[in-house]
């Protein structure tokens, strides 16, 4: 008599759409090296990232009804006024804002809404990015041990070449791995039955590469001290999230707490206008010169410059600071001095229409979308020394003010009824 063992048959069900996402995530946020590689993979990268805003448009625009929230017509208002100051003022930096300022706003604010208005589209796009963030930084990580040099040597910065892996170099890694934090502890709190290993394994990776990617090589600690500090707030934020104050974070309009780091950030720079200010000792004793790496003496000159068109600004200049820097290093005197008080205002306006829906829910648990917050507070911190992009914390805020609306996302997967599936979309 025959015997046949038959084996368990494993189904991997892969849909179009998780593969056309995967896509589109790589395109809107690929790994920072690509930009470093050349100036025609830099030009090639936008032209592709263009190409998959057409099909996104049109798509949306075939649906017809579509829900527009009033944070994307909020962050057009603000591109739309940089826009036309850029074009009045240094017409020659148009092409320039339309690729650094325009085009990342906008394909952030378009991603989010292309997925919103699908059935399970955000649970779609969440899962992939999970899936996509997490194999990008462990490769960054395999990359950072075959390569302790650097793949590739850029120039920019405090040193005149940088080591790149796959995430960039020392400062550059921060944010994406905030980002990537912020969605993998989402996943982790959506589930009924966590396992400890996953985080410890997972965040040991994001210090490795935030912490041993140093300027010219992997060292120990040599990595970004502003965003070491950015993964202890993060950190700091989801223990908060278990006691009272967090419902108090969650009713306050994101705004405010923008407009918190604003003011956070005038105290810095205002205190370090002198070498021997406490500003500059704090500095110090984080490991960097009293300059922050020539930060104080770049915020001193574009504030100069500042107070010469203080309410309108000087649209997108690229001309040069002190020490050849085009950058501020600050997100909010980038925008004044680019922007004025108005643009400074369309900002915190922007953010402001990032506001709970409802009430957060009450008990010791922490409400996955929380970590969202969580990861934009982190962000708005790095923002007090650095000229950061855009589109990962709009990114973020989309996701947490989303998420809000849906109930079901408030409590692991097993609180869902038996033999029903979780949609993102349910109400």
């Amino acid at each position: 008599m025959n015997t046949r063992m038959k084996l368990p048959s494993l189904h991997w069900k892969i849909r179009k759409i998780d593969v056309f996402t995967f896509f589109v995530i790589f395109v809107f946020f690929p790994p920072s090296i690509l930009e470093r590689l050349t100036s025609f993979s830099d030009s090639l990268q936008r032209y592709v990232q263009l190409g998959f805003i057409i099909i996104l448009a049109v798509d949306l625009f075939v649906r017809k009804a579509v829900r527009i929230p009033k944070s994307h017509l909020r962050w057009g208002l603000y591109c739309f006024y940089g826009l036309i100051l850029t074009l009045l003022i240094e017409p020659s930096s148009t092409y320039r804002f339309v690729l650094r300022v325009g085009l990342p706003v906008f394909l952030a604010v378009l991603l989010c809404l292309f997925y919103q208005n699908r059935p399970d589209g955000m649970t779609c796009l969440l899962n992939c990015m999970n899936t996509y963030w997490v194999l990008l930084i462990a490769l960054n990580c395999v990359t950072m041990l075959l390569f302790p040099d650097g793949i590739i040597r850029s120039s920019g910065g405090a040193t005149m070449e940088r080591a790149n892996w796959l995430l960039g170099s020392k400062n550059n890694v921060v944010l994406p791995l905030i980002f990537a934090s912020s969605v993998f502890m989402f996943h982790f709190l959506r589930k009924p039955k966590r396992r400890l290993i996953n985080p410890i394994l997972f965040f040991a990776m994001v210090i490795f590469s935030m912490m041993w990617a140093g300027s010219n090589r992997v060292e120990a600690f040599g990595g970004s001290s502003t965003g070491l500090l950015a993964l202890l707030v993060f950190f700091l934020m989801l223990f908060l999230g278990r006691f009272p104050l967090r419902k108090h974070l969650m009713r306050l309009s994101v705004g405010w707490i923008a407009f918190a780091f604003c003011l956070l950030s005038a105290v810095v720079i205002w205190g370090s206008l002198h070498e021997s200010s406490l500003i500059g000792s704090l500095f110090s004793i984080v490991g960097k010169d009293s300059t922050a790496s020539y930060r104080t003496l770049i915020w001193a000159d574009a504030l100069e410059r500042t107070m010469e068109s203080p309410i309108w600004g000087r649209g997108y200049t690229v001309e040069t600071l002190v020490s050849g820097f085009t950058q501020t290093y600050n997100m909010f005197l980038d925008c004044v001095y680019r922007y004025g008080l108005i643009g400074l205002f369309l900002l915190l306006f922007a953010f402001g229409s990032y506001r709970s829906p409802q009430t957060a829910l009450s008990g010791r648990k922490i409400i996955p979308a929380y970590v969202f917050l969580a990861g934009a507070v982190s962000m708005f911190l790095c923002a007090v020394v650095n000229s950061i992009k855009l589109e990962h914390i709009i990114v973020l805020l989309e996701f947490y003010i989303f998420l809000q609306n849906d109930r079901t996302l408030q409590t692991p997967d097993a609180a869902a009824p038996a033999g029903r599936a979780v949609s993102l979309h349910d109400r």
